[in-house]
């Protein structure tokens, strides 16, 4: 797949899962500038969350999630990338490093506090 062609499918995925999110009442919005400046993948309004979006044949998570922890600074990094053969965003994977798991855990339980 040419450059062109495979940023187009990456963008299109993007748009999905941001439009996903904001039908379950999560703002988001696909950052336009990413390419040229690097970053996340969408604009959030939970400011402690940083989402990277993949839809590429091959997988390479370990290069994902080093990508998002790079992209997150101190926000929890997630990489939701999507399921071969399925064309709903919501059966799609997300995943996060370990660490990334006990602070979203910390975050749950003092907010259940």
């Amino acid at each position: 797949m040419s450059g062109k062609a495979s940023r187009n499918k990456g963008a299109n995925y993007e748009r999905r899962v941001a439009n996903y999110l904001t039908d379950n009442n999560i703002a988001a919005r696909r950052r336009v500038d990413q390419y040229a400046q690097g970053g996340d993948d969408l604009v959030l309004d939970l400011n402690w969350l940083s989402v990277e979006c993949k839809d590429v044949a091959a997988t390479s998570v370990g290069a994902w999630v080093d990508q998002a922890i790079a992209s997150a600074g101190q926000r929890i990094p997630v990489v939701i990338h999507h399921r071969r053969g399925n064309g709903d965003v919501a059966k799609d994977f997300a995943t996060i490093p370990v660490s990334a798991l006990v602070q979203l855990i910390h975050i749950i339980e003092t907010k259940a506090a």
